[in-house]
């Protein structure tokens, strides 16, 4: 999972500096990593027989939501959405939920 997070991170932050042509393909390539790690974590929660499989899921469908609505079509909203709330939405999923689960 930390190499999960670790590759959504560097898509993050490689919004910073992409050239605004390249931002809705990014936005996109995040939200497909970001569902991908889902399902790898869900699966690793359901072959441990994690008691908070559903609620945890269901926090995964919520940030995905977001994500993929990520704010405005314009090349600055849409880099700030990446680089700000989709951050922020991530991190505080892994702080709280995932360190959790992992406990």
């Amino acid at each position: 999972m930390d190499e999960d997070h670790a590759r959504l991170e560097a898509l993050i932050a490689a919004a910073a500096d992409a050239p605004e042509p390249d931002l809705p393909a990014l936005h996109m390539q995040l939200v497909a990593e970001l569902a991908a790690h889902f399902a790898r974590e869900e699966a690793l929660m359901r072959a441990q027989g994690f008691p908070g499989l559903h609620c945890h899921m269901a926090q995964h469908e919520v940030l995905l939501q977001q994500a993929r609505l990520a704010g405005p079509n314009t090349p600055g909203g849409l880099r700030r959405a990446i680089g700000v709330h989709i951050a922020q939405l991530i991190e505080s999923h892994v702080l709280t939920l995932d360190t959790i689960t992992a406990a």
